[in-house]
Formats: structure tokens, sequence, C-alpha cells
């Protein structure tokens, strides 16, 4: 049997997130870390060459100083005994010519899903599935993070300039199996040297001539708005904006009361105590399962996520708010 072929992603049919900024420079260096079975490696497209991809193809400089440093932290894929469970993890961060820093947008995604089956074809199909999904959802939190903690660093084109809008969602079929013939590797882009930043060569992204315009949702093309764009308008509309710390995603409802187990075994006391949530949402056509739990404020939710990193775990901060909500027990 011919080997199945898997398409590279891109993403240059999502709008252009514009910095003013006068370069974007990308440090891809991660590399994996602490035990498990890892297999990110064995995906068609590894996880680290997707967020690369994704900053090559949606970040633009559009400024004549400064810089965007486009950090990949996470492309993690470990296989556990029936699941693999995979975290990725950007940052953002801009700084002026003397390198101060001026500010800083992260977005971090995780997913569980079960293995699909043991062979090597098996496998390859289930990982290429799992990327697709995990960058579906990370194009939708980039954006919204972005556009959000680094509103002032985006291309302004009025002094009176609206809210950030609702962020682009990634439809599912833009990366699909194929039976076409295998694509071609992604070409190694331009690079530069930072020199004492210590990040080796990286990417060079190049100008863009003329805007992209998108290709809408379906949901967007019948005139409704998408569940990502209710999710910004309901936040945005709020007084009072509560956080949230994300701790995983699954795909899959059911899958919920599974994930929040490993999640309290992981954190104990940090946990208890607190309410859990199990926020349903949209995301690139697909329905997924937010693992969360509340603070009044920012400030807070930053410092239990930080205690949950301390101790190994994975968490972001969110102040988005959704639909539907399901408390989970403790």
């Amino acid at each position: 049997m011919a080997p199945a072929a898997f398409p590279r992603p891109n993403y240059d049919y999502l709008t252009k997130i514009e910095l003013n900024v006068g370069r974007i420079d990308i440090d891809d260096s991660w590399v994996p870390r602490g035990a498990g079975r890892r297999v990110e490696h064995l995906a068609p497209t590894p996880p680290r060459d997707a967020q690369r991809r994704m900053a090559a193809d949606r970040l633009v400089a559009v400024g004549s100083s400064g810089r965007a440093l486009f950090v990949i932290e996470d492309a993690s894929i470990v296989r556990g005994p029936r699941d693999y469970e995979a975290s990725l993890a950007v940052r953002v961060d801009i700084a002026d010519d003397a390198d101060n820093l001026l500010g800083q947008a992260p977005a971090r995604v995780e997913l569980v899903r079960p293995i699909g089956g043991e062979t090597e074809r098996a496998m390859r199909d289930d990982l290429y599935v799992l990327v697709r999904d995990l960058m579906a959802e990370m194009n939708v939190e980039f954006e919204y993070h972005i556009r959000h903690a680094l509103r002032d660093a985006l291309r302004q084109v009025a002094t009176n300039a609206p809210d950030p809008g609702p962020v682009d969602t990634l439809p599912l079929d833009r990366f699909t199996l194929s039976s076409a013939k295998p694509a071609d590797p992604i070409d190694p882009p331009k690079s530069i040297s930072l020199g004492d930043a210590g990040l080796g060569r990286v990417p060079e992204l190049p100008p863009v001539k003329a805007p992209m315009v998108p290709t809408p949702p379906a949901e967007a093309a019948a005139g409704r708005p998408t569940a990502e764009q209710a999710i910004v308008a309901q936040a945005a509309a709020r007084p009072e904006r509560m956080a949230f710390v994300q701790l995983a995603v699954v795909g899959s409802e059911a899958a919920a009361p599974e994930q929040w187990e490993r999640v309290r075994r992981r954190l104990g006391a940090l946990l208890q105590g607190r309410e859990t949530l199990t926020i349903q949402a949209e995301v690139g056509g697909r329905t997924v399962w937010r693992l969360r739990t509340p603070f009044a404020g920012t400030v807070e939710a930053s410092s239990f996520c930080e205690s949950v990193r301390a101790v190994g775990g994975a968490c972001w901060v969110a102040v988005d708010v959704a639909a539907s909500v399901k408390r989970s027990p403790n």
C-alpha cells in the first residue's frame, strides 16, 4: 500500500496580523523536555514546524523600528497508554531598538485524543489530525491574545480605532488528509543572525505587498456570528472581566471527567476547593471542551498559573467567556 500523503499546512489565507515593528524574528529553539514517550517528531508535520509556519504566514512587520520576537515555548506530543496528550505554546514579545520589552502575548492550547491504531500508518494519521486540530485552536487563541494584549503594537488605521474585532476561525477543510502526491517539504526560509540574543539562525519574514483576504467561515458567510465571535463580544461587553486559568482542552465532553482527574492528580492541593468548569467552544468548525477554573481578576489567575507551572503543570490565563458552561464535581 502506498504511503498516505499529507499536505503541508498553510495559514496565509487568514487575516494578516500587522505589527508596528521593523522586523519579526522567530525563536524555534524549543527542545522536548520531561518524561514520557515523545512522538511529536513522528507527525507528518511536527507541531514546531506548524507553529513556525503560522508565524511566517500571519505576522507582518509594517513599522520602521523595534522588533517582534515569536517564541515557540512548547510543541510536545506524549503518547500514553490510551491517549495522545499534546500541548502547544507560543509567545510574541514586542521590544524597542534598545531591547526594552514593551509588551507580551502568550497563547497555549492542549488536546487529548485517543490512540486510533498501532500501525505506523494509523499513528501518522492520528498525529496528522491531532496537529491539524491543535493548530485550528492555536490560530484562534494566538490572534485573540495578540489583538488584546498587544493592541498598541498593531498598525493603527485611525486615531479612534475601535476595539479589536473577532478573530478568524480556521476551517478544518483547509488542512485535511489527501490521496494526492506527497507534499514538498516546507521551503527553508531565509535566515538572519540575532547575534548576542543566542537564538541561532531564525527565519526572516518576507514583506507582504497587499493584504490577504481570508475565506470567511460558513457561519460568517451565512450572516451568523461564529462561536468565537460570540465569545469575544460577550467578553468585551462585561463591565468586570473575570479571568480563567485553562488547564486542558479535550475533544469530547465524555473525555472531560477523566482529564479532570489527571489534572487533579497532577496539581494536588492547588486545585482543592476551587470551582472547576468545563466550557464548550467552537474552534475551526470543531467542538472542543476547555477545562478551566475561574478567578476574580487576571492578577490572581496569573499567580495561580505560575504555581501550576512550578509543579510541572500546563496552563494559561484567559479573559474570554463561553456560552455553554458545565460545572465539574470537585
